[in-house]
């Protein structure tokens, strides 16, 4: 199911991926085609995203375009969202080229219900903090509206039902599981846990 495309989103190979069919990589090698962190593919190795690769008479990784292709998928999921064990259920899936693909969909509609919930959540941050910079009239850093609210425990929360009473930020996201020491780190994630939380103090 892999071995019929050469890219995947944006990630694409550097060089001709036919023309390396039978040529072995390195760690190194890999990383740069793909553009991937070296630990990154090491972790993904420890969880068991990427099967181990082959090693050389010196003991060194030996990989192989396969690798490649796997690790392509591998990125372009973590992109959209999917956690590492949602992953690794859609490649078991599509290792089964003759299986109906409506599981696919059923995981990637969750997964999209999860990216609006996190919208939600984003947007009412965003309202919350437009409030704050439009209600502090830049005077003196004792009158400060900004460090008013954050020096209350109450504002962030009733600054968020005061723009929209639907929409609350008191409930900070909880963040997907990064990869240890790596350069795929999740777009703005841990970012944003962590500003709303300093919201809600």
């Amino acid at each position: 199911m892999l071995g019929h495309a050469t890219t995947y989103g944006h990630y694409r190979f550097k060089g001709n991926l036919t023309s390396m069919t039978m040529q072995e990589l390195s760690i190194g090698n890999l990383a740069e085609k793909t553009g991937t962190n070296v630990q990154t593919i090491r972790y993904y190795e420890q969880v068991g995203l990427m099967p181990r690769p082959a090693r050389s008479e010196g003991n060194q990784r030996r990989y192989t375009t396969e690798h490649m292709r796997r690790l392509a998928f591998i990125r372009n999921a973590r992109d959209l969202g999917f956690t590492i064990e949602t992953i690794t259920t859609l490649l078991d899936l599509a290792a089964k080229p003759d299986r109906p693909c409506a599981e696919v969909i059923g995981i990637a509609q969750e997964n999209l219900e999860v990216v609006r919930e996190r919208l939600a959540r984003l947007r009412a941050l965003e309202r919350a903090l437009k409030h704050l910079i439009e209600s502090c009239g830049g005077g003196r850093m004792a009158e400060c509206r900004i460090i008013e609210a954050l020096s209350d425990s109450t504002a962030a929360r009733r600054t968020a039902s005061e723009t929209d009473g639907s929409a609350t930020i008191s409930s900070a996201e909880r963040p997907r599981p990064t990869d240890a020491k790596s350069a795929d780190r999740q777009p703005r994630a841990q970012y944003v846990s962590r500003s709303r939380k300093r919201a809600s103090r």
